[in-house]
């Protein structure tokens, strides 16, 4: 095992649940099983960042919904901070951009998962063929 191997216990299936790579403003979800293992790729720049008008209210803060929180006001909570991501299109990519997709097969090296030393299942991949 190297020391930058990424080691994961099973595959990820779901972009949601995906490994999250990037320097803060190009970055990757890295997810899928190997056939193909799939990197989505994006920028903090080709988002739409323009601000709502509730979320320039007074009360819409972190201590705002912590408070919304602990007096159990589930519908408070949900009126004041998701109800906006309904109502508006923000913050979206702008103008349908995206950085793009690349898919990579895995190849003739690709091990099957086997326990290794520290206990956890390992799986190697070589790349024999990507597409974007």
């Amino acid at each position: 095992m190297n020391k930058h191997d990424l080691i994961f216990d099973q595959p990820i299936t779901r972009w949601d649940e995906a490994l999250p790579l990037g320097n803060g403003l190009t970055g990757c979800l890295l997810w899928g099983n190997g056939k193909p293992l799939r990197f989505s790729l994006d920028r903090g720049d080709l988002w739409d960042l323009r601000l709502t008008p509730e979320v320039l209210d007074a009360g819409f803060t972190y201590a705002g919904m912590i408070e919304c929180v602990r007096r159990g006001d589930q519908e408070g909570l949900l009126s004041r901070f998701d109800s906006i991501y309904e109502k508006y299109p923000v913050p979206n990519q702008a103008s349908g951009r995206s950085a793009g997709a690349a898919f990579w097969e895995a190849g003739g090296s690709y091990e099957e998962p086997s326990r290794n030393p520290r206990g956890m299942r390992a799986c190697r991949y070589g790349f024999r063929r990507s597409y974007c």
